[in-house]
């Protein structure tokens, strides 16, 4: 395996776990833009999982909005590194990528939690205040890298505000806790939907120019 084949595989499975810059529907051109984001990686075990919930932001509209949709990613990297360790025909990373509605009978239950767990990561993130760096030093978190633990990545965005986090947290860790009860919350409450009709815009993804308006992909082609 090439460097440059493993990273072509591995950008590419990057940019669909980060997710689009926006979701849009085919036929009427509305779009959904990201309030929520949640990305897991294990390293004991390669997988990378990400959730994500998008609501319409279609300028120039009043009414008929589109349903507040979530996104799901799964990659097993790990699985595709070793395939790729062996062979390079492997065009596209081994990503599932679902789109979905939020159940009727889950919607207010999601959405109670959601507030709740918002509140609890705004009040417990954990970050390190810390001074400005000159010998490559770092801040010291409340992680035991012996034993089992996660990457996360964190975005909230209220339609005025955004928050962001990256850390790392041992399972049973409360904040850790949270995080899997959101993703467990999600999954139970996505109702799969045909993706056909939507694609999504993903920037900076072709060559670097101030027009670019970046790469539309519909769920079942190669980029």
């Amino acid at each position: 395996m090439t460097g440059a084949y493993r990273q072509r595989i591995t950008k590419m499975g990057n940019f669909l776990i980060e997710g689009p810059s926006s979701i849009i529907h085919k036929t009427s051109g509305d779009w959904l833009k990201k309030d929520f984001q949640l990305i897991l990686h294990q390293p004991k075990y390669g997988l990378l999982k990400s959730y994500s919930i998008w609501s319409d932001d279609t300028w120039n509209k009043e009414a008929d909005f589109l349903p507040p949709m979530i996104r799901t990613v799964v990659w097993d990297r790990q699985k595709d590194m070793e395939h790729l360790r062996k062979s390079e025909d492997l065009n596209f990373p081994s990503i599932d990528v679902a789109l979905g509605a939020i159940k009727s009978e889950k919607f207010n239950e999601l959405n109670k939690k959601l507030v709740q767990h918002q509140n609890a990561i705004v009040d417990n993130h954990g970050y390190q205040p810390f001074k400005i760096a000159t010998a490559r030093e770092a801040a010291i978190i409340d992680v035991d890298f012996d034993k089992e633990f996660l990457d996360y990545n964190l975005y909230l965005n209220n339609g005025n505000q955004t928050f962001e986090l990256k850390s790392s947290g041992n399972l049973d860790q409360p904040l850790v806790v949270d995080l899997m009860d959101i993703a467990t919350q999600l999954s139970e409450s996505m109702q799969l939907i045909d993706p056909s009709p939507w694609k999504e815009r993903y920037t900076g993804i072709t060559k670097a120019s101030l027009d670019d308006d970046g790469l539309d992909w519909d769920y079942e082609h190669q980029f």
